[in-house]
């Protein structure tokens, strides 16, 4: 039992990672309106904006730092604490409230967050200075490749295609806790499937053991399963 829970959490995990890694690698583009919070000036007398939009699977955040007020489109303005979850408060509202000197006019910082059903990992971006656009580079995650080719600076584009590698703890947890039990449908089949065709060939349903000669009633003598598929514990 405790090994079959095993399997199944190993499974699990490593399905949440493959999704978040896929999701954060093809990148979809945002069906929804972008959300953008106004949370006043800075120490250095910036003022701090963030925005925030959302696909399946995906939640793309930004945060920046600007000579003036940012005045989002009617209907899509909301308070830093409902575009901002918790576990991102750290890496996008305290560093645009930093009082480091090195943080220039318009500096701006990004993070990805993937994973389904809920936010599992995320990575992050650092604005470099290009020449008339911005140009993100990986803060958090493993870079793959280099940024595409683009000029949709809608998405946090252009980026280097980065997976990430930094948790979102609840989420993980949730994600590892749903894929573990979409995993038990298939290995319950295939354990049915291997113990049906046992049978049928005269061997012990737990080691495959050939059972042929036996007595009708007795125990496979690699493992101690009866012949009848009754496990001895």
């Amino acid at each position: 039992m405790v090994r079959r829970l095993v399997v199944v959490l190993v499974l699990g995990t490593l399905t949440t990672i493959a999704v978040c890694w896929l999701l954060a690698f093809f990148s979809p583009r945002a069906r929804n309106p972008m959300s953008f919070a106004n949370f006043g000036r800075s120490s250095g007398g910036l003022w701090c904006s963030v925005s925030r939009s959302d696909t399946l699977g995906r939640s793309a955040l930004a945060a920046a730092l600007t000579e003036f007020e940012f005045v989002a489109p009617p209907g899509q303005s909301a308070e830093p604490g409902a575009i901002v979850p918790s576990w991102a408060k750290r890496e996008l509202l305290e560093w645009t409230e930093s009082t480091a000197p090195a943080l220039p006019m318009s500096a701006a910082r990004g993070l990805i967050a993937t994973g389904w059903p809920a936010p599992a990992m995320w990575m992050s971006f650092d604005q470099q200075p290009g020449a008339g656009y911005w140009w993100f580079k990986a803060r958090n995650g493993i870079v793959l490749a280099a940024a595409p080719a683009t000029s949709d600076f809608s998405a946090l584009s252009p980026r280097e295609r980065t997976v990430p590698t930094r948790i979102v703890l609840w989420g993980f947890l949730i994600c590892v806790a749903f894929w573990s039990a979409v995993w038990i449908i298939p290995l319950r089949l295939l354990r049915a499937t291997r113990t049906h065709f046992r049978k049928r060939a005269g061997r012990c349903i737990r080691c495959g053991y050939d059972l042929k000669g036996l007595a009708l009633g007795s125990t496979c003598p690699e493992c101690g399963t009866d012949c009848f598929g009754k496990g001895q514990e």
